[in-house]
């Protein structure tokens, strides 16, 4: 696995001076600072860029309206440190935004205020904002050359801090380029620099990550760990998630490659966990392939202590590429999706699914040209750009040698060369004479051309106005005729329109009926819904206000065992909270009359490993998942789901509390119109009012009975399923769900 995943230090922080995650409450207290100062002043333009500061990641397009508001202020008051400071944010902002366009036309505008002020500190960031949104559209040269214009300046002023940013920066665009000794190099000189600063500040968990990253592309496995156990610890200590969840992954990586496939999970599953927090697609679709590949050669041991069976190691892995690929596609990530089908077409050989495998290898060996093309296209681009710089130093030189070469020539002129130019100047003098008369000569004959010109303009313009006195002649008859016509058409569509008017109001009698019907039934459906939340969220949330409240006010009750009980019942309460508010949205949204499921092709395989890998934790309660047919049905994906995880839900609450406690899913196809799936379980059975909530739509579901069964016959009946429900006669109870052909 060769990722091409590092952490990313283009906007840094230190550079620019952006606050990442500023506190609402210090942002309404300088919105109210700056509302109740009625003076246009320049303490006034320093709150506003602050303010701006603090929201720049939260609310930029906030942070934008700001900024455009204080920087004509801060020129109308020739203050300077307020115009730099809105040229900072507002070229910072537009870089955020992803608008580079813009953005380096507001930063070229930066860079000049800053010369003009004479700021070799607005030089230094106008100059390094310029490099990083080069940097970003590809422009590596232009990236360099601005980007070592700011470091010479820094280096003047002996910042310390910007230099070690810069070499960062710089490092980079050079790793972007695959240049990776040098990439290294200013790596390694930003992290020296950051260990001598006083007061002593940490090195950003970046630098290590990236060198890791860097050395684990050179096949460098041991060396790489080295650098990216630091950049762990360092993320941990100053808890910055996005950079820990970097080196997790890279540390993975590194792992797998060395043959130890037991740590290579352990850390894949440490950055999944900790990219799904933070919502990283990418981070989480690297995971995914880390996690996919080891677990096909962990032990039994490591998958059953996550309550995984190893049997189903290798539908695992492949459903776990198989997000990845999905995952990857998303966010247009070819590289990370070219990796993910290499290891799912390695795995499918490996479980003789040669199918699978041919196919994933074609899609592999597709990805991986266009890669290489693209990797080619930067090798040119390389070389272009060191022909620039090549080109530059020779068109130096050159231009030394011609002003050496003047110098010279200037040196040698003497009292002919001042004759032969009093000489040259009285040959001009004679010139320009004969040229001067040649001139009147041609100026008087356009003159003439001129008058004659003019004399066919005044005939032609007589003639257009005698045609046109005739015209106006013939349209005022017409006018007349017309007039009349008009007006016997206007008195017979009075008549037609108050006719019309008299059927228009009987329709419109008829609608507002069927408008009143419709509001009613819009009433007894907002009824319903509110009590459903009622029920549905009041549980949950008073469980999880309980578990809160004794970790809270008595800590001393439980042990260790304990706490990580109540740690792990939290979650899974928060968790069926989040899942509880999904299905009352997807079920209000069903209630609406234009709201429509989408059909497509679903595998219940799929289906099936993700209910599996959902309901692994639920500690001795067994769910059993049975698909001998590999069955594939056509409904909506998220309405089966719903169904199925409120099953699911409803019947391990009937199966709580016994020891042989079991559920069982299964799913068969009858004939070529009929699909099945049924869930079984050991409980005392289904009761009456449960079964009036599945097949009455005028039961009350209140406060009493939840939303499951409700939400399951209706979701049902907007996919054309039919619902049937048996109980055996020593307890247990069977939902049968039949699928028939979907008729748009």
């Amino acid at each position: 696995m060769q990722k091409r995943l590092r952490s990313l230090a283009l906007m840094m922080l230190s550079l620019i001076g952006l606050t990442a995650g500023a506190q609402m409450n210090k942002v309404d207290s300088l919105a109210q600072l700056i509302d109740h100062r009625a003076a246009n002043d320049s303490v006034k333009a320093d709150l506003m860029v602050q303010l701006a500061k603090m929201l720049a990641y939260s609310d930029p397009g906030r942070a934008m309206k700001i900024a455009d508001a204080e920087l004509p202020m801060a020129q109308q008051l020739h203050y300077k440190t307020g115009i730099l400071g809105g040229y900072n944010v507002k070229t910072s902002l537009l870089f955020i935004t992803g608008n580079l366009q813009q953005g380096l036309m507001v930063g070229e505008e930066f860079l000049r205020a800053a010369n003009q002020f004479h700021s070799q500190a607005g030089s230094i960031t106008a100059n390094s904002l310029m490099g990083i949104m080069y940097s970003q559209g590809g422009n590596y040269a232009k990236a360099l050359e601005y980007m070592l214009a700011s470091l010479k300046i820094a280096e003047q002023t002996h910042d310390q801090s910007r230099i070690s940013a810069l070499d960062q920066n710089i490092g980079n665009v050079y790793n972007d380029m695959e240049d990776y000794d040098k990439a290294i190099g200013y790596y390694k000189n930003a992290i020296t620099i950051t260990e001598t600063l006083v007061p002593p500040t940490p090195v950003p968990p970046s630098l290590y990550n990236n060198i890791g990253s860097v050395l684990i592309r050179q096949q460098k496995y041991a060396a790489a760990i080295d650098y990216l156990e630091k950049g762990k610890e360092i993320s941990q200590q100053t808890n910055n998630k996005r950079s820990l969840a970097g080196a997790l992954t890279n540390l993975s990586d590194a792992w797998h490659n060395l043959g130890d496939d037991e740590k290579s999970y352990e850390y894949g599953r440490q950055a999944l966990a900790i990219s799904r927090a933070l919502g990283d697609k990418r981070s989480m679709a690297n995971a995914m392939i880390n996690v996919g590949t080891a677990i096909n050669d962990v032990s039994d041991k490591t998958l059953t202590d996550q309550h995984i069976d190893p049997k189903d190691r290798s539908t695992l892995a492949i459903s776990t590429l198989d997000s990845a690929i999905q995952m990857a596609s998303t966010i247009g990530d070819p590289a990370t999706k070219e990796e993910a089908y290499k290891e799912l077409s390695d795995i499918s050989e490996k479980q003789k699914n040669f199918p699978l495998a041919i196919s994933s290898l074609r899609m592999y060996n597709h990805l991986h040209d266009t890669i290489v093309n693209n990797d080619n296209e930067k090798s040119i681009m390389r070389k272009f750009i060191q022909y620039d710089f090549d080109k530059k130093a020779a068109e130096i030189q050159l231009q030394q040698q011609i002003t050496e070469a003047r110098l010279k020539e200037q040196q040698l002129l003497s009292h002919e060369a001042s004759q032969q130019l009093k000489i040259n100047q009285n040959e001009l003098s004679l010139s320009n004479k004969d040229r001067d008369l040649q001139k009147l000569a041609a100026q008087k004959e356009q003159v003439e051309l001129m008058k004659e010109e003019q004399k066919k303009r005044d005939i032609q313009t007589l003639a257009n106005q005698k045609d046109k006195i005739q015209a106006l002649e013939i349209a005022g008859q017409r006018r007349l005729k017309y007039g009349l016509i008009a007006g016997l058409l206007l008195i017979g569509a009075i008549g037609i329109l108050i006719y019309r008017q008299s059927a228009s109001r009987k329709v419109a009698n008829q609608r507002l009926t069927l408008i009143n019907g419709q509001l009613d039934e819009a009433n007894r459906v907002k009824a319903r819904f509110l009590g459903i939340i009622s029920h549905d969220l009041r549980s949950p949330v008073a469980n999880l206000i309980s578990l809160i409240n004794l970790r809270k006010e008595a800590p001393d009750l439980l042990n260790e065992e304990g706490m990580a009980y109540g740690q792990q019942k939290i979650t899974d309460t928060a968790e069926n909270l989040l899942y509880v508010m999904e299905d009352i949205l997807l079920w209000s949204k069903g209630q609406m009359v234009a709201f429509k499921p989408h059909i497509k092709a679903l595998s219940i395989h799929s289906v099936f490993t993700e209910m599996q890998l959902l309901y692994a934790g639920n500690g001795h309660v067994r769910i059993l998942f049975s698909n001998p047919q590999n069955l594939q049905i056509n409904t909506d994906e998220d309405y089966l789901k719903t169904i199925l995880r409120n099953l699911t839900s409803n019947a391990i609450k009937a199966v709580d509390g016994r020891p042989d406690a079991l559920i069982e899913w299964k799913a068969w196809r009858e004939n070529q119109q009929l699909a099945c799936l049924s869930i079984t379980d050991n409980g005392p059975g289904i009761s009456t009012t449960q079964r009036a909530a599945l097949f009455n739509n005028e039961a009350d579901i209140g406060i009493k009975h939840g939303l499951g069964l409700p939400l399951v016959r209706d979701f049902a009946e907007a996919v054309n399923c039919t619902i049937e429900v048996s109980a055996a006669a020593g307890g247990g109870t069977t939902f049968l769900l039949l699928f028939r052909e979907y008729n748009n």
